[in-house]
């Protein structure tokens, strides 16, 4: 046992040493109040592969009075042996501490894709719909682009639209789109909301693969745009062309619509555009 003593010097209690602890102890000592005891618990069943605790560890959740770090501790053991579920995370989705709540997507990443995580990404999407904390809402983007179900790809269009006031919320959204750019481009051309502060940072994204059909989708898109649109998305084009190589312009329908937002009345697109063409090489200044 290891014995403790407060700080008038008397000692005050006597602890199990936890290396000497079997496999169910050591699960019940993940719901310790002190963080060494949680942690060393949990290192404990992970190195020893204690699978079998499982039980031990899904009865912390039953309990009313288990701390949050307890919760987390536990769902953390059972991701580390290998043996946490979906049903295991739903219904910390709806936990009152958005910690836990954090967690528990963190932890239903890889969940979302598989026909088993199903049940699981209609809780997630449930909750996403409704849930409040710029923290939580950030884990909410970054786990739903985890998924390509159209519901999560929608989902993040609506975050788009409507909490780009959250801070760090448009990187989320881009972290997860994953070659698909373009598409939450039209999604947003065709319903901006409030998303126009993303249309530049997304668009320099899809530019900055050098992908010339990316490049030429989104120039087809752009021209019946209204114009601060188009002056967003030429800018943010260019700003991902930096540094990139000079080649002409393939796909000639991307050449005529740049050509044609190159003669706007209106100066900013007019400038843009310019700005973007001039980051290629114009076919009669090729090598013959």
């Amino acid at each position: 046992h290891t014995r403790f003593r407060n700080v008038t010097g008397v000692q005050t209690c006597a602890l199990p040493i936890l290396s000497k602890l079997e496999a169910n102890a050591l699960a019940k000592e993940t719901a310790s109040p002190l963080l060494w005891r949680r942690q060393t618990a949990q290192r404990l069943l992970v190195e020893r592969g204690e699978r079998a605790s499982a039980p031990a560890l899904r009865s912390v959740f039953s309990n009313n009075s288990a701390r949050s770090e307890a919760l987390i501790t536990a769902l953390r053991t059972l991701d580390q042996l290998t043996v946490l579920t979906p049903d295991d995370l739903r219904p910390f989705l709806a936990n009152p501490d958005e910690a836990v709540r954090v967690h528990a997507l963190q932890l239903a990443d890889r969940w979302l894709a598989r026909p088993e995580g199903h049940p699981l990404l209609d809780a997630v999407l449930s909750a996403a719909a409704t849930g409040q904390s710029p923290r939580v809402q950030i884990q909410f983007a970054l786990t739903l682009g985890e998924s390509r179900d159209p519901r999560a790809f929608a989902m993040l269009a609506g975050f788009a639209r409507v909490r780009l006031g959250v801070r760090w919320m448009d990187t989320a959204i881009l972290s997860g789109l994953h070659q698909r750019g373009g598409e939450m481009l039209a999604e947003l051309l065709r319903e901006p909301g409030g998303s126009a502060p993303l249309l530049g940072a997304l668009t320099s994204s899809i530019s900055a693969t050098r992908n010339e059909a990316a490049l030429a989708r989104v120039l087809n898109m752009v021209p019946s745009a209204p114009s601060d649109v188009q002056a967003s998305v030429l800018n943010g084009l260019a700003k991902g062309r930096k540094n990139a190589a000079r080649q002409p312009l393939a796909d000639k329908s991307a050449r005529a619509a740049l050509a044609k937002l190159a003669a706007s009345p209106d100066a900013a697109v007019d400038r843009k555009s310019t700005r973007l063409n001039s980051s290629h090489v114009s076919e009669s200044r090729m090598p013959s």
